[in-house]
């Protein structure tokens, strides 16, 4: 009753139900047992004491396995138990009793004795769940954190990747208008510098996109049949002037088989890692490109420098974003330290194993196990997949366009104003589809948009203009944003989409060939 009273309220009476109610209902449940005992034992009677002893024997134990908690109702029970059977049996005549109350007495300090020990157990098990409990509470309170932090700089990244891309876009398409226009040798000189420098910012937010994309999930693998001697020679005219300005020497292996992976992917891996020899290398050396069989026709591809080498401490290390060995001044020229965690999170991507050997003084030793399917056969078992790269052609197109600018940021809509303007194209700039609308004086032959404009997105405003024309015209979207929402929401989009910085050429090749598509869907669908 008392219980069905209190449940809900149970902290005010606490004292009060401990000292008053639980000890002394305990004393007198205990010597209920003990006057049992006193009053029907016969010591004549072999099953009478028997059972009375061993019932006491039940009892006591009951109470030290049922109540360690409640130690002091525990002892309670016991005490109100024994202490009449103690007393009783001594003041008995028979010696027989005299065995008894001993033999009681020893009991009862086992018995007290092996409750505090559970006593002790309970409490320090009860003591430890809660700190797990804790400890698991403030676990998930950091986890949260992390998650909350790694949101926030994900979110803080995208925003800092576009504020800086968009000034360094409009620097490669001014320099782009400015280069035709020199004449002196000196100036051209200057010029040039000034894109070397410009290239090398625009290079840093390369990793920052990389890992944007990683994180968005865009990124997916799509295996063929290419020939890894290929691969290796691209990379060696890609990064041998580099190499050779730090003194270094760098070699591939020639070989004559294909592998079944991802070449863009692959060749993205191999480069971060050459490219992260060169820049820490530390010393003049050699730097070896090269691919070797291992049992069960597995293939490991290696990358394997003679410089300074990395601490077997900061082996792990060297894989987390944004984390440089030796490089306390954030020096440039090193990157931001994103090459090798996106080097990790690609092979992962593809199923490839990768691993690190290196020693201090002796060099780094690079390991890519590729995936079982990959499997490398001779040379024209497969048809190579021939493609074109985008720097290999400048798309020549004579047409005089009129083309629709969307971009929200006025330097960036100049430059891109001027640098059609010289190709011999006619342009209006617009910051949103409604500002277009009021300035378009006939119907664009395509559109190029920026995804983030005033008011709208590029794909909205594309959509509304060519609502307004009642037609599809083509269009081309380039953006500086890495929000990983962004990104897969343009990779779902029909539109072709370059991310700033964009260099002149590959702007005006991406252009040609979205004209070249148009053309060609025009006349299928006269014919």
């Amino acid at each position: 009753m008392l219980y069905y009273h209190y449940h809900n309220n149970y902290e005010p009476i606490k004292q009060v139900w401990f000292f008053w109610i639980e000890i002394p209902l305990s004393s007198f449940a205990g010597l209920g047992w003990g006057l049992l005992w006193v009053l029907f034992i016969e010591p004549d009677n072999a099953a009478n004491t028997l059972l009375l002893n061993g019932t006491i024997c039940v009892v006591v134990v009951g109470a030290v396995i049922s109540t360690p908690l409640h130690h002091l109702a525990m002892n309670a029970t016991i005490a109100g138990c024994l202490v009449p059977i103690i007393l009783s049996a001594f003041l008995r005549e028979a010696s027989i009793f005299f065995w008894m109350a001993v033999g009681t007495a020893i009991f009862w300090v086992m018995a007290y004795a092996c409750g505090m020990m559970f006593y002790h157990l309970y409490t320090q098990t009860l003591k430890q769940r809660e700190q797990n409990q804790e400890l698991a509470q403030a676990l998930e309170l950091q986890k949260q954190q992390a998650e909350k932090a790694s949101a926030e700089k994900t979110r803080f990244l995208a925003a800092a990747s576009h504020d800086l891309r968009q000034p360094i876009q409009a620097m490669h398409l001014f320099e782009a208008v400015l280069e035709p226009m020199l004449t002196d040798n000196e100036q051209i000189t200057v010029l040039k510098k000034i894109s070397e420098a410009n290239s090398s910012l625009a290079g840093l937010l390369e990793g920052l996109l990389d890992i944007s994309r990683l994180d968005s999930g865009v990124i997916h693998v799509e295996h063929d049949y290419f020939a890894l001697h290929d691969l290796f020679k691209s990379l060696y005219f890609q990064l041998d002037d580099m190499a050779y300005a730090k003194q270094i020497e760098l070699r591939y292996v020639t070989m004559h088989h294909q592998v079944f992976i991802d070449k863009r992917l692959l060749e993205r891996v191999l480069r971060n890692l050459v490219i992260n020899a060169i820049k820490h290398m530390g010393k003049s050396g050699k730097i070896l490109l090269g691919m070797r069989h291992r049992s069960g026709g597995h293939l490991r591809i290696e990358v394997i420098d003679n410089g300074v080498g990395i601490p077997e401490i900061e082996q792990t290390r060297i894989f987390e974003e944004f984390y440089q060995l030796n490089n306390p001044a954030r020096n440039r020229e090193k990157g931001l330290g994103l090459g090798l965690s996106i080097v990790k999170r690609l092979c992962l991507l593809m199923d490839c194993q990768l691993t690190l050997n290196s020693q201090v003084g002796q060099g780094c030793h690079f390991s890519i196990d590729l995936p079982s399917q990959a499997i490398s056969v001779p040379s024209g078992e497969k048809r190579v997949k021939q493609e074109i790269h985008s720097n290999q052609k400048v798309f020549e197109d004579n047409n005089n366009y009129y083309v629709l600018i969307l971009e929200d940021d006025a330097a960036v809509a100049q430059a891109l104003s001027l640098l059609l303007k010289q190709w011999g194209h006619s342009s209006t700039t617009a910051n949103n589809s409604q500002r277009a609308l009021e300035q378009l004086v006939q119907c664009p032959d395509f559109i190029l948009s920026d995804y983030q404009l005033d008011d709208d997105t590029g794909l909205e405003a594309i959509k509304i203009i060519n609502q307004h024309f009642s037609t599809t015209l083509p269009a081309l979207l380039i953006t500086g944003n890495t929000d990983p929402k962004t990104l897969q929401l343009l990779v779902d989009s029909p539109l072709k989409v370059l991310h700033k910085p964009i260099e002149a050429n590959i702007l005006r090749q991406a252009i040609g060939q979205l004209m070249q598509a148009q053309s060609s869907t025009t006349n299928a669908a006269s014919a």
